[in-house]
């Protein structure tokens, strides 16, 4: 059951995060276990965009779910 529940998650984050890639990537460190220092270093070196711990943190439990349950 919990294997369904998982790939449900997934597919449900593929298609609502498809418009927002930045966003997929950090479901996906945050999933592997990654903190926000190595997600900070990840975004810089595959978006060239930096954002601080706060920001990654916010988008993690405010703005990533919100788009989700959208």
């Amino acid at each position: 059951d919990t294997w369904y529940l998982m790939q449900d998650f997934d597919n449900l984050c593929t298609k609502a995060l498809a418009d927002y890639p930045i966003y997929d990537r950090i479901v996906e460190w945050k999933i592997d276990g990654k903190p926000n220092s190595e997600i900070q270093k990840l975004l810089d070196e595959e978006f060239h965009q930096t954002y601080s711990v706060e920001y990654i943190s916010s988008l993690w439990r405010n703005k990533i779910p919100k788009v989700i349950a959208e």
